[in-house]
């Protein structure tokens, strides 16, 4: 008799268990960002991502393994160029050891969990890092940015209003983690379109933000991006730029 498969974790039960490696080695909740957005470009490997991430968890240097990985996406993507250090700086906490160790539990973790399956709930529908940063950062630094996750339901909905030609621009001024952008790629493949075709211009004022919105658009497989920090609303000559 076949054993009945375990379902996916939830989303805030993962969160927990990865922030428990972090707080275990009295390292900030954000260092699971890295990890996370490791695995989130391995979900294209498709069956072999779990033997990937249970791979890099064993390595004696998993930090090292992280930030080449960056650099060698970033070498694929070129929009990704500056954006990644974001992630990388996340992993340089002076104690090595413990960030080695926090890095390698939450690989585990990430290895262990049903992803595929995660990522397409509906409280995620392709926006994994989004909820996991919201998750880990504070009510009043969220406030303090301006910062306000999108519910993949509600970007859903907005997304259907998104109708790109081949060609043309789709721009997002406060993209945050790419949640609009993700609704937006997922609904037009299945209307049969080619959001591959498409350019899509991202900025939001968070810049780590703008490297996790960079590494969903990877890992969607979207080619044609450009990535900009900055802030719309002070400056109007960006938000001409993101408004098409």
């Amino acid at each position: 008799m076949s054993r009945a498969r375990k379902p996916p974790p939830t989303l805030e039960r993962l969160t927990e268990q990865l922030v428990n490696q972090a707080h275990a080695c009295g390292l900030d909740a954000h260092l699971l960002l890295p990890p996370a957005s490791a695995a989130m470009m391995m979900l294209g490997a498709g069956a072999q991502y779990q033997p990937i991430l249970a791979g890099l968890a064993r390595l004696a240097d998993p930090v090292d393994a992280l930030q080449s990985l960056f650099h060698t996406e970033t070498a694929c993507l070129p929009y990704l160029a500056g954006h990644l250090n974001e992630l990388c700086s996340l992993l340089t906490h002076s104690d090595r050891a413990l960030t080695t160790k926090a890095v390698s539990g939450m690989l585990d973790v990430l290895a262990g969990a049903d992803l595929p399956n995660l990522v397409e709930t509906p409280a995620v529908a392709g926006d994994l890092l989004g909820p996991l940063y919201t998750q880990i950062t504070s009510k009043a630094a969220r406030t303090a940015r301006g910062a306000f996750y999108t519910p993949p339901s509600l970007a859903a909905v907005l997304a259907q209003l998104v109708d790109v030609e081949v060609g043309g621009s789709f721009g997002d001024p406060c993209c945050g983690t790419g949640g609009l952008a993700i609704a937006a790629v997922r609904g037009l493949r299945a209307r049969g379109r080619f959001p591959e075709m498409i350019h899509w211009n991202l900025q939001d004022i968070d810049p780590l933000a703008v490297a996790l919105a960079g590494v969903q658009l990877a890992a969607h497989g979207i080619p044609w991006v450009t990535l900009t920090c900055g802030n719309s609303l002070t400056d109007p000559a960006q938000l001409r730029q993101h408004s098409g």
